[in-house]
C-alpha cells in the first residue's frame, strides 16, 4: 500500500491523545510505518537517531480512535537554539521522510496540538514538508525550499524507464557503464559493515574539505547502526561499484514495501571522468525496478543528476511557526535580516 493511500484512509475520530514512551506503542507504530512504506519514520530509526544524533528531547505523542486503535503517531524533538525552545518533527535530519504517521490527518493534527500545548515551545519548525501542508494555524516563515526528485515507474521495466529519459542521458549512461566495465569494474550488493564504511568514506569525498554533515560526529556510528537494523529487517540496499576489489562508488539505500530510498551516495573523485556516481545510481534504479519498486525517492536538493533521472520533481519546505512572543520576535528579526 502506498504512503499516499495510507494517509487518506479514514479512521474513527480520536478518542484519546497523550504522550507515550516509544516502547509502549512500538508494535503499532511499526505497523503504521509499514503502511506508509517508511524507513525513516519507523520506531527503530527515530529512537536510534534520537539517542545518538539529536541533542534534544524525544517526545512521542499518540492518538487513538474510538475503538482504541492507534490512529496517529507524532514523534518530536524538543531542543534549544539561540536561547529559544525549538520543537521539530523527529527525525529532522538524516531522513527522506519526516512528519507524523497517521491513518487520519485529523488525528495527527490533534496529537500535534496536544504536544504544542504541553511542551510550550517558542518555535515549531516543520521540516521537509510538501508545500501547502499546514500542521498549525497562523503564518509561518519558510526557512528552506528544496527540490524533491522521485521516480514513479508505473510498472515500467528498466528499458521502458530508460526510453522515457532524454536521448543524451540514455547515451551517457550506456557509454559510462561500458567504459567502466572495460576497466574491470563490477557491481556488488553487500550488507557488510566494512562496505557501509566504504560508502561513507566515498560520500565524504564528495564534500571536501570538511566532509559531509551525514558522517560528522556521531552520525557515522549512527549510519552503521541504521544499516545493521535495516539489514536485519530486509530493508538494506547497499550497492557498490568496484575495480580490483576496491569500491570506487556506492549507494546506501533502503527498501520498504514498494518504495526504495536512495539515502546516500559516494564516489571516488579520481574516477570522475568515468562518472561512477551516476553509474551506480543508475544501477541501483535498475535493480529497484527489477525488484518491482513502484516509487524510488532520489532525495532532496539541486543536484542535476537527480532531476535528470527523476520522472517527477516536486518540492519540500521547512517552515517555522512562532508559538510565543519570543519566537515571534526572533522570526520577525530573521525575515528582516534576510530582506536587508
Amino acid at each position: 500500500m502506498s504512503g499516499a493511500t495510507a494517509l487518506t484512509e479514514r479512521a474513527a475520530p480520536p478518542r484519546a491523545v497523550r504522550r507515550v514512551e516509544p516502547r509502549e506503542i512500538a508494535g503499532e507504530w511499526s505497523e503504521l510505518a509499514a503502511r506508509r512504506e517508511s524507513v525513516f519514520a519507523s520506531p527503530e530509526w527515530v529512537t536510534a537517531w534520537s539517542e545518538r544524533c539529536d541533542d534534544g528531547e524525544l517526545a512521542v505523542y499518540a492518538a487513538r480512535d474510538g475503538d482504541g486503535n492507534l490512529a496517529a503517531v507524532v514523534p518530536l524533538s524538543l531542543g534549544r537554539r539561540r536561547g529559544l525552545r525549538l520543537l521539530r518533527f523527529a527525525p529532522h535530519e538524516l531522513a527522506l521522510d519526516c512528519g507524523p504517521l497517521a491513518l487520519d490527518p485529523a488525528a495527527a493534527a490533534e496529537a500535534l496540538a496536544a504536544a504544542l500545548r504541553d511542551l510550550r515551545a517558542d518555535v515549531f519548525q516543520a521540516d521537509l514538508q510538501r508545500p501547502g501542508r499546514r500542521w498549525v494555524d497562523g503564518p509561518g516563515t519558510v526557512r528552506a525550499r528544496l527540490a524533491a526528485s522521485e521516480i514513479e515507474p508505473r510498472g515500467a521495466t528498466w528499458d521502458e524507464y530508460l526510453a522515457s529519459r532524454s536521448r543524451a542521458l540514455r547515451a551517457e549512461l550506456r557509454r559510462d557503464e561500458r567504459r567502466l566495465l572495460a576497466q574491470g569494474a563490477r557491481f556488488r550488493d553487500s550488507a557488510a559493515e566494512e562496505d557501509v564504511e566504504a560508502v561513507l568514506r566515498l560520500h565524504e569525498q564528495r564534500w571536501p574539505p570538511d566532509g559531509s554533515a551525514f558522517t560528522a560526529g556521531p552520525r557515522r556510528a549512527f549510519h552503521h547502526l541504521a544499516a545493521s537494523l535495516a539489514h536485519e529487517r530486509g530493508w538494506l540496499r547497499l550497492r557498490l561499484l568496484e575495480v580490483d576489489g576496491r569500491a570506487i562508488a556506492g549507494t546506501l539505500g533502503f527498501r520498504r514495501g514498494a518504495t526504495e530510498y536512495a539515502h546516500l551516495l559516494g564516489h571516488d573523485p579520481a574516477w570522475a571522468r568515468y562518472s561512477p556516481g551516476l553509474t551506480i545510481v543508475a544501477h541501483s534504479i535498475r535493480e529497484a525496478l527489477a525488484e518491482g519498486a513502484e516509487r524510488i525517492v532520489l532525495g532532496y536538493g539541486p543536484q542535476r543528476f537527480k532531476q535528470r533521472l527523476a520522472t517527477h520533481v516536486g518540492a519540500v519546505e521547512t517552515t517555522a511557526y512562532p508559538r510565543s512572543l519570543a519566537g515571534r520576535l526572533a522570526l520577525t528579526a530573521e525575515r528582516v535580516t534576510k530582506r536587508a
